[in-house]
């Protein structure tokens, strides 16, 4: 699929919507027995075993700031994190103090990496039967907000605006790669490969996809949302 338009990135979707995206649960179906409960409470366990033993703790508390800064981007304010980091275990506790409409979506969004890369194809490794992706500096940290924008035909598109720096370095790729296609990842699962057929000066990229408006919405706080600085995993509720 071509770029159209040198002002905007339209970004086709592979096979619709990649497995990374999951789907909102159905209006007025109960999730599970933790919506009956006014407390919702999830446990985590956090992988630091690639972490310096001298910087565990540190690693622990950027955790914990991000599930903070995703719960209040969720609307829960009253929200407590707690954090448990010893020799033996490295555990985090989140309680909602309010009943949960969907709490299995919730928890499974906390314990997700949700790492946004923009990759550029490789030419001297790629060939006609295999593409090759470079990593770029492009990933969630330049990206100062996303927002459903309406189609064509009125169809939900997912806006995503670029911080100045983030703006600057899109432009360049999308200089440096016209003719080519620029691939979008979410948490290592490609989302969609494009191919630019222009520059894009003003900062935003627009995702065109064949998906309704609760995916549009799920896909757009998902791109927003803080990645995880280490993988977590849910564990039963001591």
């Amino acid at each position: 699929m071509k770029l159209r338009g040198a002002s905007k990135l339209f970004i086709g979707f592979v096979m619709m919507l990649a497995a990374s995206v999951v789907f909102l649960a159905p209006l007025g179906q109960a999730a599970d027995s933790t919506s009956k409960t006014e407390t919702a409470r999830f446990s985590y366990k956090l992988d630091l075993v690639k972490v310096a033993v001298e910087k565990r703790a540190d690693s622990a508390r950027k955790v914990r700031e991000v599930i903070k800064k995703r719960l209040k981007k969720l609307g829960y304010l009253t929200a407590k994190v707690s954090l448990t980091v010893n020799r033996k275990e490295q555990r985090l506790r989140v309680e909602i103090p309010e009943k949960l409409e969907y709490p299995d979506e919730i928890r499974e969004l906390l314990a997700r990496s949700l790492v946004l890369e923009f990759k550029v194809k490789d030419l001297k490794k790629s060939s006609s039967m295999k593409t090759v992706w470079k990593t770029t500096p492009l990933q969630n940290i330049y990206v100062a907000k996303t927002n459903i924008s309406p189609g064509m035909f009125g169809d939900p598109n997912v806006l995503i605006q670029f911080t100045k720096k983030g703006g600057q370095i899109f432009q360049k790729m999308t200089a440096e790669n016209i003719g080519q296609p620029i691939a979008i990842f979410l948490d290592g699962e490609l989302i969609s490969s494009p191919t630019v057929n222009a520059e894009i000066t003003d900062g935003q990229a627009i995702i065109v996809g064949a998906f309704n408006l609760y995916e549009a919405k799920k896909l757009m706080r998902d791109i927003g949302m803080p990645p995880l600085p280490v993988s977590t995993r849910l564990i039963p509720e001591s």
